[in-house]
């Protein structure tokens, strides 16, 4: 099989990743696929691309010197399609978007409301993930912008701050952590001392998303014991819980504002990185088309 532009894609994919499986992941291709492709792009070059010796996947110096090129390849070849439709007024693919979940309620509703208003031609194609997913992804171009969260973790991208979340909790309704916050008299939005949640039953999100180490950072900073007995991909179904009575949360303020129902929330005391710096972020390296300068003065406009 000859080499073509998306073999230089996989391999950098890799080296970004670390690994072949998390590569896959976010190239959308099932990993043994993706083994075979290396072989045989290491064959046609005779090279060894990969240290496969440890449980982390290295570069060989063949390997720097495939990856080094590889990018300037994937970068020119980029580069050179979008700007020959831009002079050509041709736009008609998908603006590939990334989008947190985190977003969706609180930014995204009012961007394509915007989007539709104007009525721009803007096709949006939706990709989901977490923010160090999403990043991941529009550094390799696999994505062409993504909304996330900070910090940026990779040189190659630019951003925009759009706005500032925070973490926030909602009690659950009827248990005991609600009880002991009435009795303090601490009034809606006001500052609860986080040693009140001792012993209280949490839901939280999946282990390594962004509310779930918040939780664990407040159990570790005030040495507290918190029981958590759920666990939810989704952060609505998080909101629910707590509404329910079943368990308290941690939620995204953004979140809480744009659910329908009205439910008492309140910030904790002495806590760190309770903020979250919501951007839009893109590539600095690649020829920017005019969806994506579009897409940047929407979210622009409605700032």
């Amino acid at each position: 099989m000859p080499m073509n532009i998306e073999d230089y894609r996989y391999i950098t994919a890799i080296t970004d990743t670390g690994g072949f499986t998390a590569a896959a992941n976010v190239l959308f291709v099932s990993q043994p696929s993706l083994s075979q492709r290396v072989k045989h792009i290491e064959r046609v070059y005779g090279i060894t691309i990969f240290n496969r010796d440890s449980k982390k996947i290295t570069l060989t110096q063949e390997g720097e010197c495939f990856v080094r090129h590889a990018r300037m390849l994937l970068t020119c070849e980029e580069n050179m399609r979008k700007e020959i439709l831009d002079m050509r007024g041709v736009d008609d693919w998908p603006l590939r978007v990334g989008i947190p979940q985190l977003i969706h309620t609180h930014f995204f509703g009012q961007l394509l409301h915007h989007i539709h208003e104007h009525g721009s031609g803007l096709q949006l194609e939706i990709i989901e993930g977490s923010s160090s997913q999403l990043q991941q992804m529009l550094s390799t171009g696999v994505i062409d912008v993504t909304f996330c969260f900070l910090p940026i973790n990779y040189p190659t991208l630019a951003y925009k701050f759009i706005y500032e979340d925070r973490f926030v909790l909602i009690p659950a309704a009827g248990s005991s952590l609600e009880e002991k916050i009435q009795q303090a008299e601490i009034q809606p939005g006001g500052y609860v001392d986080s040693k009140l949640l001792e012993g209280e039953v949490f839901a939280a999100g999946m282990p390594g998303t962004r509310s779930s180490n918040f939780l664990e950072s407040v159990m570790k900073e005030h040495n507290i014991d918190i029981h958590i007995t759920h666990r939810c991909k989704n952060f609505s179904a998080l909101y629910k819980i707590a509404m329910s009575g079943n368990a308290s949360a941690i939620l995204n303020e953004s979140i809480v504002k744009e659910n329908q129902e009205v439910t008492s929330y309140y910030q904790l005391k002495d806590t760190s990185n309770d903020t979250l710096s919501a951007v839009v972020a893109w590539r600095k390296d690649v020829y920017q088309r005019k969806a994506i300068k579009e897409l940047l003065q929407f979210v622009q406009e409605i700032q």
